[in-house]
Protein backbone atom coordinates (compact mmCIF):
# COMPACT_ATOMS: atom_id res chain seq x y z
CA UNK A 1 0.00 0.00 0.00
CA UNK A 2 2.84 2.41 0.84
CA UNK A 3 4.46 1.84 -2.53
CA UNK A 4 1.20 2.60 -4.32
CA UNK A 5 0.85 5.84 -2.36
CA UNK A 6 4.43 6.78 -3.22
CA UNK A 7 3.89 6.00 -6.91
CA UNK A 8 0.67 8.00 -6.89
CA UNK A 9 2.35 10.98 -5.26
CA UNK A 10 5.18 10.89 -7.81
CA UNK A 11 2.84 10.76 -10.79
CA UNK A 12 0.61 13.53 -9.43
CA UNK A 13 3.43 15.99 -10.12
CA UNK A 14 3.62 14.95 -13.80
CA UNK A 15 1.67 16.67 -16.52
CA UNK A 16 0.43 14.85 -19.62
CA UNK A 17 3.17 16.57 -21.68
CA UNK A 18 6.06 15.57 -19.39
CA UNK A 19 8.54 13.23 -21.05
CA UNK A 20 9.19 9.96 -19.25
CA UNK A 21 10.86 6.69 -20.11
CA UNK A 22 8.75 3.55 -19.87
CA UNK A 23 9.37 -0.15 -20.27
CA UNK A 24 6.77 -1.63 -22.60
CA UNK A 25 6.60 -5.41 -22.14
CA UNK A 26 5.18 -7.39 -25.03
CA UNK A 27 2.80 -10.34 -24.68
CA UNK A 28 5.14 -12.78 -26.45
CA UNK A 29 7.74 -14.67 -24.41
CA UNK A 30 11.38 -13.68 -23.90
CA UNK A 31 14.26 -15.98 -24.80
CA UNK A 32 14.54 -17.02 -21.14
CA UNK A 33 10.84 -17.88 -20.97
CA UNK A 34 11.11 -19.94 -24.14
CA UNK A 35 14.15 -21.74 -22.72
CA UNK A 36 12.35 -22.56 -19.46
CA UNK A 37 9.12 -23.63 -21.17
CA UNK A 38 10.36 -25.40 -24.30
CA UNK A 39 14.13 -25.92 -24.49
CA UNK A 40 15.50 -26.64 -21.00
CA UNK A 41 15.97 -30.33 -21.76
CA UNK A 42 17.54 -29.62 -25.14
CA UNK A 43 20.11 -26.93 -24.23
CA UNK A 44 22.30 -26.61 -21.13
CA UNK A 45 21.74 -22.87 -20.76
CA UNK A 46 19.99 -19.84 -22.18
CA UNK A 47 23.34 -18.90 -23.72
CA UNK A 48 23.49 -22.23 -25.55
CA UNK A 49 19.96 -21.69 -26.83
CA UNK A 50 20.80 -18.11 -27.90
CA UNK A 51 23.75 -19.27 -30.00
CA UNK A 52 21.77 -22.07 -31.66
CA UNK A 53 19.75 -21.76 -34.86
CA UNK A 54 16.54 -22.23 -32.81
CA UNK A 55 17.57 -19.43 -30.45
CA UNK A 56 18.49 -17.11 -33.30
CA UNK A 57 15.06 -17.74 -34.82
CA UNK A 58 13.39 -16.93 -31.48
CA UNK A 59 15.42 -13.70 -31.15
CA UNK A 60 14.57 -12.78 -34.75
CA UNK A 61 10.86 -13.30 -33.98
CA UNK A 62 11.07 -11.22 -30.79
CA UNK A 63 12.92 -8.44 -32.63
CA UNK A 64 10.31 -8.46 -35.42
CA UNK A 65 7.46 -8.11 -32.91
CA UNK A 66 9.27 -5.30 -31.11
CA UNK A 67 10.01 -3.48 -34.38
CA UNK A 68 6.38 -3.83 -35.48
CA UNK A 69 5.22 -2.29 -32.18
CA UNK A 70 7.79 0.50 -32.47
CA UNK A 71 6.59 1.30 -36.01
CA UNK A 72 2.97 1.26 -34.80
CA UNK A 73 3.66 3.57 -31.85
CA UNK A 74 5.82 5.86 -33.97
CA UNK A 75 3.19 6.12 -36.74
CA UNK A 76 0.68 7.30 -34.12
CA UNK A 77 3.16 9.80 -32.66
CA UNK A 78 3.18 8.06 -29.28
CA UNK A 79 6.95 7.69 -28.87
CA UNK A 80 9.71 10.26 -28.97
CA UNK A 81 12.67 7.89 -28.88
CA UNK A 82 13.52 4.21 -28.45
CA UNK A 83 16.15 4.05 -25.71
CA UNK A 84 16.65 0.25 -25.56
CA UNK A 85 15.27 -3.12 -26.58
CA UNK A 86 15.39 -6.32 -24.54
CA UNK A 87 14.87 -9.92 -25.63
CA UNK A 88 16.74 -12.24 -23.26
CA UNK A 89 15.29 -11.85 -19.76
CA UNK A 90 12.21 -9.88 -20.76
CA UNK A 91 10.60 -9.10 -24.10
CA UNK A 92 10.36 -5.33 -23.81
CA UNK A 93 11.27 -1.99 -25.29
CA UNK A 94 12.24 1.16 -23.42
CA UNK A 95 10.82 4.29 -24.99
CA UNK A 96 10.60 7.98 -24.23
CA UNK A 97 6.99 9.11 -24.30
CA UNK A 98 4.71 11.81 -22.97
CA UNK A 99 3.24 10.80 -19.62
CA UNK A 100 -0.26 11.34 -20.99
CA UNK A 101 0.25 8.56 -23.58
CA UNK A 102 1.12 5.84 -21.07
CA UNK A 103 -2.46 4.57 -20.71
CA UNK A 104 -3.00 4.54 -24.48
CA UNK A 105 0.11 2.43 -25.05
CA UNK A 106 -0.97 -0.03 -22.35
CA UNK A 107 -4.17 -0.73 -24.34
CA UNK A 108 -2.37 -2.14 -27.40
CA UNK A 109 -3.24 -5.82 -28.01
CA UNK A 110 0.38 -7.01 -28.06
CA UNK A 111 1.39 -5.08 -24.91
CA UNK A 112 1.24 -6.83 -21.54
CA UNK A 113 2.57 -4.09 -19.24
CA UNK A 114 3.80 -0.50 -19.31
CA UNK A 115 6.02 0.44 -16.39
CA UNK A 116 7.38 3.92 -15.75
CA UNK A 117 11.14 3.88 -15.39
CA UNK A 118 12.85 5.71 -12.59
CA UNK A 119 13.95 9.04 -13.97
CA UNK A 120 16.27 11.49 -12.31
CA UNK A 121 16.70 15.12 -13.17
CA UNK A 122 20.23 16.11 -14.05
CA UNK A 123 21.76 18.75 -11.77
CA UNK A 124 21.29 22.21 -13.16
CA UNK A 125 23.43 25.29 -12.63
CA UNK A 126 21.31 28.26 -11.70
CA UNK A 127 21.58 31.10 -14.18
CA UNK A 128 23.77 33.96 -13.08
CA UNK A 129 25.44 32.01 -10.26
CA UNK A 130 29.18 32.46 -10.38
CA UNK A 131 30.05 32.11 -6.69
CA UNK A 132 30.80 28.47 -6.01
CA UNK A 133 32.38 29.03 -2.58
CA UNK A 134 29.51 27.19 -0.89
CA UNK A 135 30.36 23.99 -2.77
CA UNK A 136 32.67 21.73 -0.83
CA UNK A 137 34.28 18.70 -2.43
CA UNK A 138 34.34 16.31 0.52
CA UNK A 139 35.79 13.50 -1.57
CA UNK A 140 39.52 13.43 -2.15
CA UNK A 141 40.38 11.88 -5.50
CA UNK A 142 43.54 11.17 -7.45
CA UNK A 143 44.03 12.96 -10.79
CA UNK A 144 42.80 9.75 -12.48
CA UNK A 145 39.38 10.20 -10.83
CA UNK A 146 39.86 7.31 -8.44
CA UNK A 147 38.81 7.83 -4.81
CA UNK A 148 41.72 8.56 -2.44
CA UNK A 149 40.81 7.08 0.98
CA UNK A 150 43.29 9.17 2.98
CA UNK A 151 41.73 10.32 6.25
CA UNK A 152 38.47 8.42 5.70
CA UNK A 153 37.37 6.11 8.52
CA UNK A 154 35.14 3.95 6.33
CA UNK A 155 37.03 0.85 5.14
CA UNK A 156 34.35 -1.14 3.35
CA UNK A 157 34.69 -4.07 5.73
CA UNK A 158 31.57 -6.24 5.93
CA UNK A 159 30.23 -4.77 2.70
CA UNK A 160 28.70 -7.18 0.18
CA UNK A 161 28.82 -6.56 -3.54
CA UNK A 162 26.75 -8.54 -6.04
CA UNK A 163 27.70 -8.94 -9.66
CA UNK A 164 24.85 -10.14 -11.84
CA UNK A 165 26.05 -11.68 -15.08
CA UNK A 166 23.81 -13.15 -17.76
CA UNK A 167 26.59 -15.50 -18.88
CA UNK A 168 26.76 -14.16 -22.43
Amino acid sequence: EGLNILALSLTKSLTSDDEIIVMVALESKSLLDRYLDDYQGTYNSVGDLASSSAGKAIIKSIDAAQNALIRQLDALGLIREVTATYNTIVNAIAVKICYGDMQTISQFANVSTVIMSETYNHPQVAEGVTDTSAIENAVDIYETGIFKPVGVDYTGNNTSVAVLDSGF
